[in-house]
Order: structure tokens, then sequence, then C-alpha cells
């Protein structure tokens, strides 16, 4: 299914060649992250022009800008050209688990152009 996979870490430098993907996708990854600052510009380095970055994240980690995610989002959008296209509200994250702490929890999908 896969031609290349490439092992890294979110929160350093991503091993990749600048400009590699039209779109980069990310689910039930980044509420694991703590380190916007580096991510987020490292993914609209990676990203061709007009790529599309579209990811899922907890709705109170966005809502309280856990790790920065919120605030670096909006940093890119008015400083690197990001285009804010969909911020989706609130929808089940794991509503069949057992554990209410976890089924009462909710993300939301949101994605960003690169300009």
């Amino acid at each position: 299914m896969y031609d290349t996979i490439i092992k890294g870490n979110l929160e350093r430098a991503l091993p990749v060649e600048s400009n590699s993907f039209s779109a980069v996708i990310s689910v039930g990854v980044l509420s694991y992250v703590r380190s916007f600052e580096l991510l987020f510009p490292e993914i609209c380095r990676v990203m061709k022009p007009k790529g599309l970055f579209v990811f899922t994240h907890r709705t109170e980690l966005w809502r309280d800008d856990v790790g920065g995610c919120f605030s670096q989002a909006e940093k890119l959008t008015l400083s690197q050209g990001w285009e804010c296209v969909s911020i989706g509200e609130p929808e089940p994250y794991m509503p069949l688990n057992p554990d209410v702490n976890e089924s009462s929890k909710t993300i939301r999908i949101l994605a960003y152009r690169k300009n």
C-alpha cells in the first residue's frame, strides 16, 4: 500500500523536503503534541503552495490553547498566509468507550490552506 514510510518526531524538524505534499492529514495525533510553534511551521514548509492541512484536535485542547495549537494556527494565518478553510463543530471523539471520561470528549475537524 505504501511506497515509503518516513519515521519522524512531530516536535522536531520533519525529515522531508520542502514543498513535498499537496495535502497533510492528521487524525487523532495532534492531541499528544505539546510544541506547535515548531510543528505548524514545519507542516507549512513541507506543503506545496495551495496545499491543504486537515487535522482533528480535541475540542478542549483547541479551546484552551494547550501547547499553543490555536495561537500558533492564528499566528500562521496572520504572518505566513495560512487560510482557515474550516473549523468544524464539536463531535464525539470515542463515543463507544465504556469510560465516561473518554466517551464524553469531543473533537473538531479543522482545515487550513497554505497560500
